[in-house]
């Protein structure tokens, strides 16, 4: 998660489900298929939600939406160099909106959407969360499903699908954090859901958006994710109102 990297859940167990938790890959003219850098979420059959950081655009790293893809499947790495995955599918995106309030310096609104070429066929998307944070959730455990790395320290096993479970330990009006607790989310699962389970009903609540660790693992402590009800009026009007970004 975070920028430094692009990295599967660490301690998390190899997912062959979840569908529409999907790898954000790139691609570059010339070069060919170059892989996943974050995770996201299908919310719609044509819309994705990322964290805000996964589509920022600037001088250093320019990111368009012909050079970014969307992948369904469980393993976004490629077999031969410079070609796309031999399972799943890659759909393409053709607009980004990253939240207007998101600064990169310090990290705030980190959430974005990716409006896609085509809907998504045969995947069901997963209904982002609109139901404000009741006290009763803290320490409840939170479902994390991403493509990041497995291994922290040595920023290896990037690619792979995999899920895991954190506890919510606090949150504030725009953001709460997650806890290690024999898993967690690392680079590469940035933009990647929080699960919560709503009486059965699974809804995205959180948007994986950076890591931090007292500790030399930077992926065995804590996690920021953004909260998802409280940018849903911005994800409704956004989807309602698109226009080319």
């Amino acid at each position: 998660m975070t920028e430094t990297a692009v990295q599967p859940i660490v301690g998390g167990q190899l997912e062959s489900g979840w569908d529409p938790v999907g790898a954000m890959t790139f691609k570059m003219t010339g070069l060919g298929y170059m892989g996943s850098f974050c995770s996201g979420t299908l919310i719609a059959p044509q819309w994705v939600m990322t964290a805000g950081h996964c589509l920022y655009s600037s001088a250093d790293l320019p990111i368009f939406p012909g050079l970014v893809n969307f992948y369904v499947g469980p393993n976004a790495n490629s077999v031969m160099p410079a070609q796309p995955p031999p399972e799943g599918t890659l759909h393409a995106s053709d607009r980004f909106y990253v939240h207007p309030g998101y600064n990169p310096k310090w990290g705030g609104d980190d959430i974005a959407l990716m409006h896609l070429s085509q809907p998504v066929e045969g995947v069901k998307p997963i209904p982002h969360n609109t139901v404000p944070f009741a006290k009763s959730m803290l320490g409840k455990k939170i479902l994390y499903v991403g493509f990041g790395a497995s291994n922290g320290i040595q920023q290896s096993g990037s690619g792979v699908k995999r899920s895991g479970h954190m506890s919510m330990y606090t949150y504030d009006a725009k953001t709460y954090v997650s806890w290690y607790a024999d898993s967690g989310v690392c680079f590469g699962d940035s933009g990647g859901p929080g699960l919560f389970d709503y009486d059965g009903l699974y809804r995205a609540i959180g948007v994986n958006s950076s890591v931090f660790s007292q500790s030399g693992d930077p992926c065995k402590g804590g996690a920021v994710q953004t909260r998802v009800d409280a940018y849903a009026a911005w994800i409704e009007k956004t989807m309602a109102t698109a226009a080319p970004s």
